[in-house]
């Protein structure tokens, strides 16, 4: 195989890595510009793992939470069996 300025992972072909660190630099040369943009872009999804994170802890706390008895051992389960009808 020859070099063509491309990395190459088996038959796929990635761009070449001076394109990407191009790339990279504009975008943050660009959030640089506009720190209100960038705080709220960074911003949104912390807020958003955070929340998320929060409610899970406690959701999963009190959904799987043994519940709080006096005497667990002391626990029954009664049931009603359906009679026959009167004549």
């Amino acid at each position: 195989m020859r070099w063509s300025g491309r990395f190459a992972c088996g038959r796929l072909f990635y761009p070449n890595m001076n394109a990407l660190a191009q790339g990279i630099r504009y975008a943050l040369r660009n959030l640089w510009k506009t720190p209100g943009f960038t705080a709220i872009a960074m911003l949104a999804p912390a807020l958003g793992v955070g929340a998320n994170s929060a409610i899970f802890t406690v959701v999963n706390a009190v959904a799987t939470a043994p519940p709080a008895l006096r005497s667990p051992d002391r626990i029954a389960k009664s049931t009603r069996s359906a009679s026959r009808p009167s004549p």
